[in-house]
């Protein structure tokens, strides 16, 4: 029994030493390329993964995702430019939103047919930015023109919920997780601004950036804020609800940003040093610099996490990242009021503690049949 013990005791050091594994590599196991037209610059995934679509030049191009990468269709879009735009599908799969800032409107087309209606009220001129919330059901439109702003809609009539003012121009909006907070940040101002979409007051908090951010995305679990820059070359992390700088990590130029669908990896495109940066969202530590040549920008991830797509801007083309092991979202597991964090590392480590103490049992039980007489 007391080497049972022993070993045990050994086990659970060593689980504690070591059960803390250290990121994932980013797993790229295949790089391919799709043609989008002339200046790509945004990507947007249906919901359940199976098409990418992308804002290039004034097209709006799609190809399904997965082993064929096939041409879904190249639709034009009205407008003269849509360098600063962005794009985003909605829940039902079949329509994306589109910020038109050269016809100081919002478009959405119909992915099936190409049809494109404007049901969004002009509130502001120069619409560029949006983020769509992660249930789809609200959409932040920034707009630029003489006095900035933010309107955000509901998506299944267009119905008015809110509106913020600005001081300067918006460089990136992004919502929280729950859809409750959305933030946008202005680079002119070296902040970000945090605001609660079911109150239409003032900012939750206003998070002072040391450097002039670029783009921002929330973590998986909503409690903090990623922002990049372009012009400083670094990437922060914040504390979503107060401000506080959790982390702070200088490397390269950063563009555009996009959290893995299972929260543990943080993907920059970082076009100055002709790569897409991969990133631990846990401390920030550098995972993998895949080479990327012709200007990343926008990044999103398809098939459910197995693949990352990437636009090249100055290529013509998407390319495509395919994963292995799969950047998935984990399982869900029943609310027992405890957070899934916590409820994740104590069925690892139980786990891990029954292969231990299976594999003691063993070693022990052979020890004593070599020691018989």
């Amino acid at each position: 029994m007391k080497r049972i013990a022993r070993t045990l005791g050994l086990l659970v050091i060593g689980a504690v030493l070591f059960g803390s594994a250290t990121p994932a590599s980013a797993a790229v196991v295949n790089e391919r390329s799709v043609s989008v037209g002339v200046s790509p610059n945004r990507i947007a995934v249906t919901p359940d993964g199976m098409q990418a679509w992308t804002l290039s030049g004034v097209e709006l191009i799609g190809y399904t995702t997965g082993a064929n990468l096939d041409l879904i269709a190249s639709w034009p879009l009205p407008g003269t430019d849509y360098v600063s735009s962005n794009v985003a599908i909605l829940p039902d799969g079949n329509r994306a939103i589109i910020t038109d800032a050269s016809g100081d409107q919002v478009n959405v087309l119909n992915l099936a047919t190409g049809a494109v209606t404007n049901p969004a009220p002009l509130i502001g001129d120069d619409p560029k930015h949006l983020a769509l919330s992660p249930d789809g059901s609200k959409v932040a439109i920034a707009y630029g023109g003489a006095e900035p702003l933010v309107s955000v809609f509901n998506t299944s009539d267009w119905s008015f919920v809110a509106g913020w003012g600005f001081g300067s121009e918006l460089t990136s909006l992004a919502f929280s997780p729950d859809g409750r907070y959305f933030a946008a940040a202005a680079n002119a101002t070296s902040k970000v601004y945090v605001m609660d979409v079911s109150v239409a007051s003032d900012y939750v908090v206003t998070i002072s950036v040391p450097d002039t951010p670029s783009s921002i995305v929330y973590s998986s679990d909503g409690e903090s804020i990623f922002v990049g820059s372009f012009v400083y070359s670094s990437i922060r992390k914040f504390e979503a609800l107060t401000g506080m700088e959790l982390l702070s990590l200088f490397t390269e130029r950063t563009g555009y940003l996009a959290v893995s669908p299972d929260g543990t990896q943080l993907w920059a495109s970082q076009p100055v040093a002709a790569q897409v940066g991969v990133y631990a969202t846990s401390n920030l530590s550098i995972i993998e610099a895949i080479p990327f040549s012709g200007n990343a920008s926008g990044i999103a991830f398809a098939q459910l996490g197995c693949q990352a797509w990437v636009a090249q801007q100055f290529g013509g083309a998407n390319i495509v990242f395919d994963l292995d092991p799969c950047l998935s979202v984990p399982t869900s597991l029943p609310d027992t009021g405890v957070s899934p964090s916590v409820i994740g590392s104590s069925l690892a480590v139980s786990a891990g503690l029954l292969a231990a103490g299976a594999i003691a049992l063993i070693v022990v039980r052979r020890r004593k049949i070599r020691d018989l007489p």
